[in-house]
């Protein structure tokens, strides 16, 4: 190996795929995280299409197929069978009346942080929480102007940690000192702050804390997907680019190509941004980043729930045949009259604006199936099932669930079989036969 091909090969870091468990003939991306001088210089080897950062593979058999970049190697697993296109789902949508869209200081809010809706007083700081579930409200003591959000939890530089229902922040954590050029990150039990020439990430009680060296944008939030810390950089001829550090505090570019990649956000242990092609969301754990193609626009961000991303959709907006809509990775669509904007998603609650209102939209069911990014198990996908195809061994899904009064079905290749009552809390739902689980409110 020549000397610059080995420096090629070390500067790249790690490869991800948009399908880690594709089937026979289905087209895979591939992405190599480059660390190196730009032009990027990425060697590929067993790919179909390289495509300098990018290359696209096609399986031709079952089985393992091994792909590298570099020194980098990833495998994929390859199916015999796939599901078919998951059915749209229409929410049910209502307005909040007594949530000010525009009493906020800063346009982001109100948002979700995770089941509650935070809002703004006249104050213009975030200072106010409202239930969806409950309708409980909890009024905040002195608030923020732009905290950052988890489930559950509300975090400011200076101001502290909010575990609501609470209306006080925790007191003896770790606060910062003023000066940071974006909302923080939480998942209530750490917290990732951005300053103009270093990130730092901690476990907020911790009294030392973990900096990284970096150029965050102004303006743009963090990312948090525990032990990953993520921010928007400028890249010079790579534009606005996504940056992360792991556990072991190096920076890593994460999304770094010619267009410009903004607006990260991470919730559990996935991160997921924009560009001008479309969403992506990507499993920091294992390496497979989901692409959705979207026209997102750039004012608003994503709403994150997992894996579970929603955007603005000006595709038929560009198209002049229709509005601003939203959608949802997981088939959840809001298609209204006028421009539905600034989605956020927790479970099955969507809220966004319309029309100088807020508004909440309830999905009437949600089915997880075995090509979830959720889905845990082994086994094949084999041919037969809900959408046309299953897994041959158990599969499970774990995540945070909001809503009281909802149940769980399971497809047993025929028919929707009722289960049990789903817990609010974080859950572990299974399907012995592999196949689609349904959940949907109890009947009265």
């Amino acid at each position: 190996m020549t000397q610059a091909l080995a420096a090629a090969s070390a500067a790249v870091l790690a490869i991800a795929a948009s399908d880690l468990r594709p089937t026979v003939g289905e087209p895979v991306r591939l992405f190599a995280a480059w660390g190196g001088d730009w032009p990027a210089e990425v060697v590929w080897t067993g790919v179909d299409l390289d495509q300098g950062l990018e290359a696209r593979v096609t399986p031709a058999r079952v089985g393992p197929l091994v792909v590298s970049a570099g020194g980098v190697t990833l495998t994929l697993d390859v199916q015999p069978a796939a599901d078919t296109s998951a059915p749209l789902v229409r929410p049910i949508a209502r307005s909040l009346p007594d949530v000010d869209v525009d009493a906020c200081r800063d346009d982001r809010y109100p948002a979700l942080a995770g089941p509650w809706v935070v809002a703004c007083s006249p104050t213009g700081r975030v200072d106010r929480a409202v239930h969806l579930g409950t309708n409980a409200t909890v009024a905040l003591t002195d608030g923020v102007v732009a905290p950052g959000l988890g489930d559950g939890t509300l975090l400011g530089p200076s101001a502290g940690l909010w575990l609501l229902p609470a209306p006080s922040p925790v007191p003896d954590l770790t606060r910062v000192i003023d000066g940071v050029v974006g909302p923080p990150a939480t998942d209530g039990v750490h917290g990732v702050f951005a300053w103009a020439e270093h990130v730092e990430a901690f476990a907020l009680t911790d009294r030392a804390r973990d900096r990284t060296d970096a150029a965050p944008l102004p303006w743009y939030a963090a990312a948090v997907a525990w032990p990953w810390a993520a921010w928007v950089q400028e890249g010079g001829l790579t534009g606005e680019d996504v940056w992360a550090r792991g556990a072991e505090g190096a920076p890593i570019p994460l999304a770094r190509t010619g267009r410009s990649e903004r607006h990260v956000t991470g919730d559990d242990r996935w991160l997921a941004w924009i560009d001008e092609e479309g969403v992506y969301v990507q499993d920091m754990a294992r390496g497979e980043r989901r692409v959705y193609a979207a026209d997102t626009g750039f004012v608003f961000g994503l709403g994150l729930w997992g894996p579970v991303a929603c955007w603005e959709d000006r595709g038929a907006l560009r198209a002049g045949t229709g509005d601003i809509d939203v959608r949802c990775s997981d088939g959840v669509d809001l298609h209204r009259p006028g421009d539905q904007r600034a989605p956020y998603r927790w479970g099955p609650w969507l809220l966004f604006r319309e029309a100088n209102r807020t508004m909440v939209a309830t999905v009437p069911e949600l089915v997880l199936d075995d090509d979830d990014p959720r889905a845990e198990g082994g086994g094949q996908t084999v041919a037969g099932g809900w959408r046309g195809a299953h897994r041959d061994a158990p599969v499970s899904w774990t995540f945070d669930w909001p809503a009281a009064g909802w149940i769980v079905e399971r497809w047993d290749g025929a028919a929707w079989v009722p289960g049990g009552p789903v817990a609010v809390g974080r859950i572990t739902l299974t399907s012995p036969t592999g196949d689609a689980i349904r959940l949907r409110p109890e009947a009265p």
